[in-house]
């Protein structure tokens, strides 16, 4: 999907809010479609890697290293369990490192987890990510009677 088709929707869903006299919710809406604007040509997945990757920046070389391996890896669990083997190795990553690690791959961070809390969100975050792609896909497949 193109950032273009979604800034439509959300445009669309903008214009619902202002017909229904929200105007808060109108302005924030008409924000984020400006913003998006910016980024039309883009797919929203080139879109949402982008963003993990700027989200990482302030971390270590390490840390945004690691946090583009682990986006790359996508569903691939061979590929990601070979990064998450070289995370839990590095001693060197302290807890700033992995909240910001969290915070690219999952998009969130608990501030007040300690690292073994941290770690484990990261790698549970990818057996979610699979277990809802599947999920999807076998309620894809079933008869709808």
């Amino acid at each position: 999907m193109l950032v273009k088709q979604l800034r439509e929707s959300i445009e669309d869903a903008r214009d619902i809010l202002k017909a229904a006299g929200n105007i808060k919710a109108e302005t924030a809406f008409d924000e984020i479609a400006a913003a998006l604007a910016t980024v039309d040509g883009h797919t929203v997945d080139d879109l949402v890697q982008s963003l993990a990757r700027e989200a990482c920046a302030n971390g270590s070389p390490e840390a945004q290293a690691y946090a583009e391996r682990l986006i790359a890896a996508g569903f691939d669990e061979a590929a990601f369990l070979e990064v998450w083997r070289q995370i839990e190795a590095d001693r060197s990553l302290k807890k700033g490192d992995l909240q910001n690690l969290a915070n690219a791959y999952l998009g969130r961070f608990d501030k007040k987890a300690s690292i073994g809390v941290l770690k484990s969100d990261i790698k549970r975050g990818f057996y979610t990510r699979v277990y809802d792609r599947d999920a999807q896909a076998m309620a894809n497949r079933a008869t709808p009677w």
